[in-house]
């Protein structure tokens, strides 16, 4: 699931970086952090792809509440910090030159203090999206309360209002970025927010927001990468045909455009055996499928488990009794292609094998069913 900050660090998969090597430029950061000792990680906020080959996550030692990370970067990059499983703080901008940065573990997942010139832009991004900011606050604090009051499940009507709720506000945080990257074509927190949705999956109004970035920035390392990935996954815009990935069911059969046909509607989801967030999906989709399967619904898992996590990829169909037919992009490889990298992901298909939908939760799933399968 998507997460609406403007430098966002759901699951991972990686692929190899392609573009030019740039011209790397020494860091230094100072940090200060409530502990005496132990150690802090220095760690990639979005894909490794997008740092130059020379760039590396770090490791350093906490000494009397005091940490130094040294190293070198091209030009800003977003970065978060984190110690063990306790602290991670908010994505930040970390750029060539020295710069201190703050950090309160009991502040997690908050941005911390951090002093250097790219993160000057912070506050003046934080007052533009100031409205949207309390439209968000008031939406959590809402289905917190109803989460509290239905302890034993939302009841359906509730899911599907919030998960369209959820989808709108997706919608005005992508549009609110076109708007500030238009005003600010040489913002490079803007910059990496679009690599960060970039690595949920591809919207068609990244189309619009990438040329909106100065020569400057297109024109980076993680701007070349950016730019490609934009280029080759917008087969998967809405009305595009869903491409046909070259992947096979545990018997070996390939996928094919057969199995899209045959049904007026069908779920692609993307997951792999260990995606916690996935498992979560598949009670709903289990639920789903039983009500509209006969109608012309039908879901085609596929997943991306490593070659040497294919038994665990089977052991998990059968220990969730997922009946829906399964195929696997070994390694993700196929998948990564066409920038799906974050996972659960899924598109919803009509029977021309056109993309009608995204994103989409059990709920909004079944309304759409309800109101357009054929009696």
């Amino acid at each position: 699931m998507r997460k609406l900050s403007m430098i966002a660090a759901v699951c991972f998969f990686n692929l190899s970086v392609y573009a030019q090597q740039p011209k790397m430029i020494p860091f230094e950061l100072n940090g200060k952090i409530n502990l005496d000792t132990g150690a802090i990680n220095l760690v990639f906020s979005t894909p490794a792809e997008y740092y130059p080959g020379k760039n590396r996550e770090q490791t350093a030692k906490i000494i009397n509440g005091k940490f130094w990370i040294k190293g070198e970067l091209p030009y800003p990059e977003s970065f978060y910090l984190q110690w063990e499983n306790k602290y991670r703080s908010e994505p930040f901008l970390l750029e060539p030159g020295n710069q201190w940065v703050n950090i309160n573990i009991d502040s997690n997942r908050k941005m911390p203090e951090i002093d250097n010139q790219a993160m000057k832009e912070y506050a003046n991004i934080k007052n533009f999206r100031k409205e949207f900011s309390q439209e968000l606050a008031l939406v959590d604090e809402k289905y917190n309360k109803l989460l509290a009051i239905h302890k034993d499940g939302l009841p359906a009507a509730i899911k599907l209002e919030m998960e369209k709720e959820m989808h709108e506000q997706y919608r005005k945080n992508d549009e609110l970025l076109l708007a500030y990257v238009i005003q600010n074509p040489n913002s490079y927190i803007s910059f990496w927010s679009l690599i960060n949705l970039m690595s949920f999956g591809y919207q068609d109004i990244f189309e619009s927001i990438y040329p909106k970035f100065s020569d400057r920035l297109r024109d980076t390392y993680a701007g070349k990468v950016l730019g490609e990935k934009i280029h080759s996954a917008k087969v998967l815009g809405t009305g595009k045909s869903f491409p046909i990935l070259n992947v096979k069911n545990n018997k070996g059969i390939n996928f094919s455009a057969a199995h899209i046909s045959k049904n007026q509607y069908t779920l692609i989801d993307f997951w792999y055996s260990g995606c916690s967030p996935c498992i979560e999906t598949f009670p709903g989709l289990i639920e789903v499928r039983k009500k509209y399967q006969h109608k012309g619904f039908e879901i085609i898992g596929i997943s991306v488990d490593k070659e040497k996590d294919k038994a665990d990829w089977l052991a998990a169909i059968r220990k969730y009794e997922i009946a829906w037919p399964h195929f696997w992009d070994k390694d993700g490889l196929e998948s990564a292609k066409l920038s799906i990298t974050a996972f659960p992901k899924n598109y919803l298909l009509n029977q021309k094998g056109e993309i009608i939908g995204q994103d989409l939760g059990a709920a909004e799933i079944a309304d759409y069913l309800q109101h357009n399968l054929s009696k």
